[in-house]
């Protein structure tokens, strides 16, 4: 018995020009970017505290360079997700047009 197949062809160019469409609409986009990059922040912060990356693989332990040259700064902890490193210093600033993402 031979098996049944089909073939179909998808158009996406409506689904990708509608939220192009909104946009458009919008005369105030402060608070739209705003709040997607408060989303990016949190996400981020998760990610951090998981020590996983944004598809979810665990981080690779840290390389022996990296402890020593950590250990030679006297950093203390050499947990990357500790509060007040890299995972602390994210933020994000919505402007009119975007989210741009900040490093302090």
């Amino acid at each position: 018995m031979t098996g049944i197949s089909f073939r179909a062809q998808l158009d996406a160019t409506e689904a990708q020009n509608r939220p192009h469409q909104l946009m458009k609409l919008m005369d105030q986009r402060r608070p739209f970017f705003a709040a997607v990059g408060e989303q990016m922040v949190l996400s981020a912060g998760r990610k951090f505290k998981a020590q996983a990356a944004p598809d979810g693989t665990p981080w690779a332990p840290l390389k022996p360079a990296t402890i020593k040259a950590r250990q030679a700064l006297q950093v203390e902890d050499l947990d990357p997700a500790r509060p007040g490193l890299l995972a602390g210093s994210l933020t994000i600033r919505g402007r009119q047009s975007t989210c741009v993402w900040r490093r302090y």
